[in-house]
């Protein structure tokens, strides 16, 4: 056991709420955001005239995932920052703290040098940065900033999904580093290190969907004791199977956080495991089961509830209990697909499938998909092909597909010849967009992408990078930017989900650089602001998305809203993910927000997914698209999942 240090709770920070059912009351630390919680936290057990303080960006997250071991072992804080300005919550907490030097983490695309200069302020030393080309170097070189050879541990985890490593951080204190791989290689400064290192065993943290067997194989050259792994079926089981391997009973306190919204836990990695406690991770409403049974081995004295209840309810807080996962009545069926896109329904239940290759399916109930035609002109490139399809009340169905020379609309009757009704849009090798929603107005919605020039999303002139609005003839309705134009709403780097709700508001998502995947409430002439911003950035020119998720759990290609069929998830946002292998649901609030965190579900069971869909008998329809070139297929790929 660690020796836990006293802990002194800001007033200002910590609330207590009602006891939960285990008997101890949890407590809260929090801000307004995650910039004012990491002041919260460092504020509620670090005492002032530190030697060294750490700063991290709170919206590139891998650095601070690396430091939470370091800056546990060395009793102190990590803060974060934006990448262009520092907080007054933080800076506040800079001036308490009054330290010697500060460590800045990562290198200017996560920290600018004019952060880094303001922050000479509070430093009577000086500021310094502990940095590489990426987050791998920059992990590797803050396990050399502290950790000398021959450590018990190291924990690898992804550079690409954050969640396994939150866990990590915390039981690396006084044990080892966190380093960081890719999910099919180890990267060159993660292999010196470990080289470096010698480590008595080499701990691989999450399951193979996030590093692979071939990486754990690969890391027993760096060590002469074992390689193991501590994985759990998703993030939060993940997080129990590290507590379980580090922290012994009974503990001063279990602190939860968000396995949705890592920011919170960013900032108390460091103390949780400076205190010799682990980081739990939770659903926003509730508990899973996995980690109520990891409290319970803890026997913790405390529950430490990082971040606001929109991030952790109260709930939550006090332990309620995960009800039985719905939609567990999963069931495949159909095979053998080939890269399907979108699917349409008539009122009988009969499935019209868009595969990419240009082949359009008919599903019959009770039957497998047949071929019923080949789209002529479709033709597959790339993320081009055979697109987005939707059937209106009149029979038509209506095709959205690229050809040689550009993506378009075309109407047609099952195994009739399509007739183009709107042509000319910007075709590429990737962003084309291409999703179809009929909107209660009774017109026709469209996503595009840029079409790989980005500027082009914010051309009024050009259809690239929109949503657009037409007839179902292709005329253009009033209401548009221009009476003459089927621009809709701009801005967008490469959106593939359309969906309304009830009230008839617009939802769509979106493929984000290698950063912020967003989901967005459209609104007409509404700018989102692709290129000139991404993610969530107060610039009052352009409308902040509603969620932001990163690519690695995200990648979000097709949406639907539930309307009956499962009535537990009636009115919510289902969001297909294709490099983040899951099916989110989002509850919505009664202006259109999002409510919490949101749920995953089915994460890494069917692969990559590229759409959801609902049946006419309220079931829900998912499609994969491990056959696209990016995915590990199985045998039976691609596949449709009925969820009832």
């Amino acid at each position: 056991m660690r020796r836990a240090l006293p802990v002194v709770l800001a007033a200002v920070a910590l609330v207590l709420a009602g006891a939960p059912p285990a008997g101890a009351a949890h407590e809260r630390v929090a801000g307004a955001d995650r910039y004012a919680t990491s002041a919260a936290i460092s504020a509620s057990a670090v005492q002032p005239d530190r030697d060294i303080v750490y700063v991290a960006s709170g919206q590139d997250f891998p650095d601070a995932l690396a430091a939470a071991p370091v800056a546990g072992t060395r009793r102190t804080s990590v803060l974060l920052v934006s990448r262009t300005q520092i907080s007054d919550e933080v800076r506040a907490e800079l001036e308490r703290l009054r330290p010697r030097a500060i460590y800045v983490l990562g290198g200017t695309a996560s920290v600018s040098d004019q952060v880094v200069d303001d922050l000479g302020h509070y430093a009577s030393v000086g500021v310094d940065r502990i940095a590489g080309q990426n987050r791998y170097e920059t992990a590797a070189a803050i396990s050399r900033s502290y950790f000398a050879p021959g450590v018990a541990y190291v924990y690898v985890a992804t550079g690409e999904s954050f969640a396994d490593a939150l866990a990590a951080g915390a039981a690396g204190v006084d044990r080892g580093p966190v380093l960081l791989t890719l999910r099919n290689a180890v990267p060159q400064a993660t292999a010196a290190e470990l080289r470096r290192l010698t480590p008595q065993e080499i701990i691989v943290v999450g399951g193979t969907s996030a590093i692979n067997e071939n990486v754990e194989a690969s890391l027993q050259q760096f060590t002469d004791g074992p390689v193991s792994r501590q994985a759990g079926a998703d993030r939060y089981a993940t997080s129990a199977v590290v507590s379980s391997g580090a922290f012994q009973a009974p503990t001063d306190a279990a602190y939860l956080a968000s396995g949705a919204s890592f920011a919170d836990a960013l900032a108390g990695g460091p103390i949780a495991g400076a205190n010799d406690g682990p980081v739990l991770l939770t659903q926003r409403d509730c508990v899973p089961d996995v980690v109520q049974d990891e409290i319970d081995r803890l026997a913790a004295s405390r529950i430490v509830v990082f971040g606001g209840t929109a991030a952790v309810s109260d709930a939550a807080g006090d332990r309620a209990r995960c009800p039985p996962a719905l939609g567990t009545s999963a069931t495949v069926i159909a095979t053998g697909l080939d890269t399907p896109w979108d699917v349409a329904f008539e009122p009988d239940g009969t499935a019209y499938i868009t595969e990419r290759s240009g082949r359009l399916l008919r599903m019959r109930p009770g039957e497998q998909p047949a071929l019923l035609q080949t789209i002529p002109g479709a033709a597959e490139r790339g993320e081009g092909g055979l697109l987005g399809l939707e059937r209106d009340d009149d029979g038509f169905l209506y095709a959205y597909f690229s050809t040689a020379s550009d993506n378009r609309i075309a109407r047609f009757r099952p195994g009739e010849t399509p007739t183009p009704i709107l042509t000319g849009i910007n075709a590429a090798g990737n962003h084309n967009g291409g999703r179809l929603q009929l909107g209660p107005d009774g017109l026709l919605y469209a996503s595009t992408g840029d079409a790989l020039h980005p500027d082009d999303a914010q051309d009024a002139a050009s259809l690239s990078g929109k949503v657009l609005r037409i007839g179902r003839d292709g005329s253009i309705p009033a209401g548009n930017i221009t009476p003459t134009s089927p621009v809709y709403a701009l801005g967008f780097r490469n959106a593939q989900g359309l969906a309304f709700d009830r009230q008839g508001r617009l939802y769509a998502s979106e493929f984000g650089p290698s950063v912020n995947d967003e989901i967005n409430l459209v609104v007409p002439g509404g700018n989102y602001g692709w290129p000139v911003v991404n993610g969530v950035a107060g610039d009052a020119r352009f409308r902040d998305p509603i969620v932001v998720r990163q690519p690695a759990d995200a990648s979000w290609s097709g949406i639907a809203i539930v309307r009956g069929g499962i009535a537990a998830w009636d009115g919510d946002l289902l969001v297909a993910a294709l490099r983040g292998q899951r099916l989110y649901r989002f509850d919505l609030a009664a202006d259109g927000s999002v409510v919490g965190a949101g749920e995953e579900l089915y994460t890494g069971t069917y692969g990559r997914l590229r759409h959801v869909e609902q049946a006419p008998d309220g079931s829900l329809w998912v499609l994969t698209s491990n056959r696209d070139g990016r995915g590990s297929p199985v045998p039976d790929d691609d596949r449709i999942i009925r969820i009832a």
